[in-house]
């Protein structure tokens, strides 16, 4: 093959790229961006060339997950783990928004079979994870309306006639507090697990003394 069909082939290759409805995206062993397509520059809001030589666990990925992440990258580049070929991760645009990624993933090799980086294609699933989320705090407000009206019932009872309740039905109406505030609480934490993937929610990290804890 001479010089011209090597760079039609080659110019072939980057225009398939660019056509492919999905973000591919590959990184060296260190985790720096070597290869994005158009799709991944529009997806992550930036300019085309722009994430080119930078590190996509640094400016690609959400804080919280950043270090979890890259150590995850890290043994999988010194072959200490299998590849994951299938999975789902939040990544973080120009303009710090959360977008869910499905992804796919293969290992880049060498002449040698060493492990020199990683090819990733992958699709943009926010819109459907979003509806997951909002029919799960949809669920959990119609699972806390009741849930509220029988635990402000069993306290109204609890209080006004307390006196001429006998031992049992006390104790049948305690129970019934004491789980109501467990599902009250599942239910809460379905709310906010659903607000955080949807970014509704932030986690702010703070500093605390574990000895006065």
């Amino acid at each position: 093959m001479d010089l011209i069909d090597l760079n039609k082939t080659e110019g072939r290759a980057e225009l398939y790229l660019d056509l492919a409805g999905v973000i591919i995206v590959a990184l060296n062993s260190e985790g720096i961006i070597t290869l994005m397509n158009k799709k991944g520059y529009k997806m992550l809001e930036y300019d085309e060339g722009e994430l080119l030589g930078k590190n996509w666990f640094d400016i690609c990925v959400p804080s919280y997950l950043r270090d979890q992440v890259y150590e995850i990258f890290k043994s999988l580049m010194r072959g200490e783990i299998e590849p994951v070929e299938f999975y789902e991760n939040p990544i973080l645009t120009k303009n710090n928004k959360l977008k869910t990624i499905a992804w796919h993933n293969t290992l880049l090799y060498d002449d040698d079979r060493n492990i020199v980086g990683t090819l990733s294609a992958g699709e943009d699933s926010t819109k459907l994870d979003r509806m997951k989320s909002e029919l799960l705090e949809r669920i959990a407000h119609e699972l806390k309306t009741p849930l509220v009206s029988i635990k402000g019932s069993t306290e109204i009872i609890s209080s006004f006639y307390k006196e001429k309740l006998t031992p049992k039905i006390v104790s049948l109406l305690e129970i019934i507090n004491r789980n109501t505030s467990r599902l009250e609480n599942l239910i809460n934490s379905i709310l906010e697990a659903s607000k955080l993937e949807i970014g509704v929610l932030t986690i702010n990290k703070s500093g605390n003394n574990l000895a006065s804890l």
